[in-house]
C-alpha cells in the first residue's frame, strides 16, 4: 500500500511542475497592425513563438499582446501566418507562427548574425 502511495504522490509531483499549454485556434494570416501585403514580402522566421521555452515565458493577456511580443522581437516583421493561438497554464495567451514583412538589409544581417555562433580565430 505504501508503494502504491508512493507512486501516486510522485505521479502528482510531476504532473503539477510541467507548464500546460493548449492550442485554442488557429488561422492563416493574424496582424494588430495595418497591413498591405506585396510581392516583396518575404517570410523572416519560421515558426516563431512556437518553440516549448517561448510558451512558457508566454505573460501576454491578450492577443494583441501576443502577437506584438513576436512581431517586436523579429526586426521587420509585419504579420503573421499559419498561426497557432495558445492558452499557457489557463492564465496567459501565446502565439506562434511564420512571421512575414519586408527585409532591409541591416534587419538580415542582425538576424543572420545572431544566428551565428560566436568564434574567434586564434592566429
Amino acid at each position: 500500500m505504501k508503494k502504491i502511495m508512493y507512486l501516486f504522490l510522485t505521479c502528482m509531483i510531476f504532473s503539477s511542475c510541467r507548464s500546460r499549454y493548449t492550442v485554442i485556434g488557429s488561422l492563416d494570416m493574424l496582424s494588430d497592425r495595418k497591413i498591405e501585403s506585396t510581392p516583396d514580402d518575404k517570410m523572416i522566421c519560421a515558426g516563431a513563438g512556437g518553440s516549448k521555452k517561448e510558451l512558457k515565458k508566454a505573460r501576454a493577456v491578450t492577443i494583441k499582446g501576443a502577437v506584438d511580443s513576436i512581431l517586436n522581437h523579429v526586426p521587420g516583421g509585419a504579420y503573421l501566418t499559419n498561426v497557432r493561438i495558445y492558452i499557457v497554464e489557463n492564465d496567459y495567451l501565446a502565439v506562434s507562427g511564420d512571421v512575414w514583412g519586408k527585409t532591409s538589409s541591416s534587419a538580415i544581417k542582425n538576424i543572420t548574425d545572431q544566428k551565428k555562433p560566436n568564434v574567434q580565430n586564434n592566429r
